[in-house]
């Protein structure tokens, strides 16, 4: 990528970021599933996991952390559809030390 796209993209993501709305959509955006199983058992785990090192990339875990968790102890969060609470949930639960990603069981 060239670095003027580069640029681009962070100042794009940067301004996503300073919406409530954004933020979600820009957690979400980071959030995957994996699905795994064992030999003794026939029945699949689902887990979720945040990439938080490409999310620093584009933005400071630092300054978003307090509006996340913001978020999650609103009144709003309760309306929001189930893949922005897990995301939400997710990136506020996560340790102060992180690995690359983290996971979060659907139980």
């Amino acid at each position: 990528m060239c670095p003027e796209a580069g640029g681009q993209l962070k100042d794009f993501v940067d301004g996503m970021a300073r919406t409530d709305a954004g933020l979600i959509q820009l957690v979400v955006a980071f959030t995957g599933k994996s699905f795994s199983w064992t030999l003794s058992n026939e029945v699949g785990r689902i887990n979720s996991r945040i990439d938080l090192r490409a999310m620093e990339d584009f933005v400071s875990l630092e300054e978003i952390t307090p509006i996340v968790r913001r978020i999650v102890t609103s009144d709003r969060y309760r309306g929001l559809p189930e893949n922005q609470q897990r995301a939400l949930t997710l990136f506020s639960a996560r340790k102060v030390l992180t690995p690359r990603f983290q996971t979060y069981r659907l139980d």
